[in-house]
């Protein structure tokens, strides 16, 4: 009894285990544990990484556990003097103690944290109460955190619970990413300008999935930054992508694929300052493509302008039919203008094998016998590779700038019928064309003014 008088003579500013008890019967501590029930405890046993840290987890000897345990709870008896813990204490004695400020802090964090996680999801599930206006609003901002933290691992996650939140609610998310609210721009081009490494284009490949396909206002936004960034790799990534539209509707029942499966490779050369660049690509199925469809188009970074190299037929006006093919190099908004020396090189990509010959052998001297020899030193002849010669004349090449802009200026031509050696390229079984159909062509470049009767060579 007189344990009791001295307790409440003397209360305590601190939450204790020795707290006189309530009207209702139970005291603080009792309350506390009912709160603190069993899954609760093991929630706060379990804390995700995320979550604030409880200093009673942290290693003993760090800095940080000094000054953990330099805050402990007051002692649980006021009128006692209880030995103060020493700063090797183990933490995990600490944490056998009864439930102390801290553990209920933890809770409430825990529980709150809870209810904003529920408040979330519902929101991002499209909950019943949410309006159109609201689901609309909310992908607004969570776009807007998105690009002020493209690197952050959370950021591709958001973007798929936006769109699924606004499929839910029937709200057309890629006019939201297509809608330049972003300081004049739309999210494609401030997650281009962080500039990403290869690796890490998992944000970008998401938000493309849900803006496709993109608009010519957007295609240009991204041809923009690509050059304002100058980033070849990057660009190349998004030209192949669905959302980019570089395959025609022809090509994609053709190969199979909604993106283009060509290849191409941009090296700029640093030997000299008149900004030379070799460009390598790989074509599929060249030959099939340009009789059904009669137009193949590459685009690509390089020496700081975005460059359209196009294979074609042209057709004949009254029949509509396919006719002789050519090729075409054109420079994109907003590129500058620029003087341009350059040749397209197409060099065989098979031999026919010598084995195609008859095996047993002919009498010297017959007539079959010269006449298989000779065919095979014509097999295993090396073709000469095919070139074509794109250079301005008078006037530098320009993007083109309306439909009036003359043809000589905007783009620069060469026909397959101007060159003989190119005849071949118009049957399948040519030596030009790998196995599997596929053409490679290598273009070299420079930018500068032709010289007259020299040869554009890029070492």
């Amino acid at each position: 009894m007189s344990s009791k008088h001295e307790v409440d003579a003397n209360p305590s500013p601190t939450l204790t285990t020795h707290l006189p008890r309530r009207p209702n019967g139970h005291s603080p501590s009792q309350l506390l544990m009912v709160i603190l029930n069993e899954k609760q405890l093991e929630r706060l046993s379990t804390a995700t990484d995320d979550a604030p840290p409880s200093y009673y987890h942290l290693e003993p000897g760090s800095s940080n556990s000094i000054r953990s345990q330099n805050r402990q709870p007051p002692p649980i008896h006021p009128h006692r003097s209880t030995p103060t813990s020493s700063p090797s204490s183990s933490p995990s004695q600490l944490s056998r103690s009864s439930p102390t400020f801290t553990a209920l802090v933890e809770a409430k964090l825990e529980s709150k944290k809870s209810k904003l996680k529920s408040s979330l999801l519902d929101l991002l599930g499209g909950g019943t109460a949410k309006t159109i206006k609201d689901v609309k609003n909310m992908a607004y901002r969570s776009v807007r955190d998105v690009v002020k933290h493209p690197g952050a691992q959370q950021s591709t996650a958001l973007i798929e619970a936006c769109a699924g939140m606004c499929r839910a609610k029937g709200v057309n998310f890629s006019e939201i990413l297509q809608d330049p609210f972003l300081e004049g721009h739309r999210a494609l081009y401030w997650v281009i300008i962080s500039r990403p490494p290869p690796d890490e284009y998992e944000l970008l490949s998401a938000i493309l999935k849900h803006s496709g396909p993109l608009s010519s206002e957007a295609i240009d936004e991204v041809r923009l930054v690509c050059l304002q960034v100058g980033d070849q790799t990057l660009f190349n990534h998004l030209w192949r992508h669905p959302a980019y539209g570089a395959l025609s509707g022809t090509d994609e029942l053709l190969l199979g694929a909604t993106a283009p499966v060509d290849y191409v490779e941009v090296q700029e050369t640093t030997a000299d300052e008149i900004g030379a660049f070799t460009a390598r690509f790989e074509i599929t199925q060249f030959h099939k493509r340009m009789n059904v469809s009669g137009k193949i188009v590459f685009e690509f970074i390089a020496r700081g302008r975005l460059w359209c190299l196009k294979f074609y037929a042209t057709p004949d006006k009254k029949t509509s039919v396919l006719g002789p093919w050519a090729i075409s190099l054109s420079i994109i908004n907003p590129s500058p203008p620029t003087w341009l020396d350059s040749r397209i090189i197409i060099t065989e990509s098979r031999r026919k094998s010598s084995a195609l010959l008859p095996p047993w052998p002919l009498p010297k001297g017959s007539a079959m016998a010269s006449l298989l020899s000779a065919s095979s030193l014509d097999l295993r002849r090396e073709k000469p590779p095919i070139q074509f010669r794109l250079q301005t004349k008078s006037h530098q090449l320009q993007p083109p700038t309306s439909a009036k802009t003359k043809v000589g200026r905007s783009e620069l031509v060469a026909r397959f019928m101007e060159n003989a050696a190119s005849s071949g390229l118009q049957y399948p079984d040519s030596v030009y064309y790998s196995p599997n159909g596929t053409l490679r062509v290598i273009m070299e470049g420079r930018l500068a003014e032709p010289l007259t009767g020299a040869d554009c060579i890029i070492s």
